[in-house]
């Protein structure tokens, strides 16, 4: 049930603390991603919080539904669990967040995020949605968390079902989904897809996953130009503006960036002491933890196998629709958690710590994800048997 008024002073402080953030960048340019970073962070929130005054439809959306149909079809994202997250990381209101969940019903076995959705829709905090989209990625918490979002507002609602794993078939059944997706946001919304507007943002996804593997190579270079951050902030921004310019423009600034860095031989920490592979995700409250390990310690993060690892893409602009559904198997999100850990995950987290010359690797092993954690003692086990690779738990 929807609760009665709504009250969106949270998200407002939220921009008005982006806001913040970035004119402090902007005082203090260290660096132009950071600065780039906060602006495009700042630019998503608020285009959602304007979307009703400009008269564009708002959908919110689960982890892995692609922001490319959306963008085609001119009505504006929400990504349910990354505000969620950005609200309790930027508020530091994690303590009320995970209260309400608790009191909705969510123990502390159930991930952080979608007990903090729970307070997000229970308590009306989050921009009212026109219309709900989900999937089966990343999680099931993903699946039932977002049927609880349907319940408080009301909105229709479509299950995008995605399967398990990945052959010629199931791109094509991936494909006629995306196409009944389009037609459900054609029937409730009244905006159509078109097909040009697709390639056109798909062709701005190829670029930011070609920059994105120019990237990973520069951030290879000894020392690493990049900042521990950098990894996390690529993961965010293709979260938001995948399939757009302002996608392109970011992943473009920081390779080049990185590479007037590498070409001048230049780290970004004060001195380069641990190379290490960041395997899932770090704590989202506090980011700050990354900056003092690598200022004070020289502990730097080459890759994040989990994050900015894609699989393989035939590019076909001539057939978006299953253009996209390869480019939804190939996301390192899916890549690296659906399917048996087998079909390449182990693989590609060694080569990682090859190619990347690591000295060892530190798991985030949440307590509340049961995907990300049932690969922690194998993945342990085989980096230190094939690479001589330590890695550290960090519960």
């Amino acid at each position: 049930m929807r609760t009665p008024t709504q009250d969106l002073s949270r998200f407002d402080q939220m921009l008005a603390s982006f806001n913040s953030m970035l004119q402090h960048r902007r005082r203090s340019p260290a660096s132009l991603i950071s600065e780039k970073y906060y602006d495009l962070s700042l630019r998503y929130w608020e285009q959602a919080r304007r979307a009703h005054e400009e008269g564009k439809p708002l959908v919110a959306h689960s982890a892995c539904v692609p922001p490319e149909l959306f963008y085609a079809m001119d009505v504006v994202p929400i990504h349910i669990e990354a505000m969620a997250n950005v609200l309790m990381a930027v508020l530091k209101e994690h303590e009320s967040f995970l209260s309400l969940g608790k009191a909705y019903g969510l123990g502390p076995e159930v991930c952080s995020t979608h007990r903090g959705v729970a307070a997000l829709y229970s308590q009306d905090w989050a921009p009212r949605a026109d219309l709900v989209m989900w999937s089966n990625q990343v999680c099931d918490n993903t699946v039932k968390g977002v049927e609880m979002v349907l319940g408080h507002t009301g909105a229709p609602g479509m299950f995008f079902d995605v399967p398990f794993r990945r052959t010629k078939e199931t791109e094509q059944y991936l494909s006629q989904e995306l196409e009944e997706a389009a037609s459900f946001i054609a029937d409730r919304l009244g905006r159509k897809l078109d097909l040009g507007r697709l390639a056109e943002a798909l062709e701005n996804s190829r670029q930011m996953v070609q920059l994105n593997a120019e990237i990973c190579r520069l951030r290879q270079a000894v020392p690493t130009p990049a900042p521990n951050r950098l990894g996390y902030m690529l993961h965010t921004i293709d979260f938001y503006w995948t399939g757009t310019p302002e996608g392109v423009e970011f992943y473009r600034a920081a390779r080049d960036e990185l590479k007037e860095r590498a070409d001048r031989g230049q780290g970004y920490a004060p001195q380069e002491n641990l190379r290490l592979l960041s395997i899932f995700q770090p704590m989202a409250y506090s980011w700050k933890m990354l900056d003092w390990m690598e200022r004070e310690h020289g502990a730097c993060f080459i890759s994040e196998p989990f994050m900015n690892t894609w699989g393989d893409i035939e590019w076909d602009f001539s057939q978006p629709l299953i253009t996209l559904a390869r480019r939804l198997y190939a996301h390192p999100t899916t890549f690296s958690m659906h399917g048996p850990a087998s079909d390449g995950l182990v693989d590609m987290v060694v080569k990682e710590a090859q190619d990347s010359r690591v000295d060892g690797a530190i798991y985030w092993a949440h307590t509340g994800c049961r995907q990300a954690c049932a690969a922690m003692r194998m993945l342990k086990d085989v980096l230190n048997r094939r690479a001589e690779i330590p890695m550290l738990s960090v519960d």
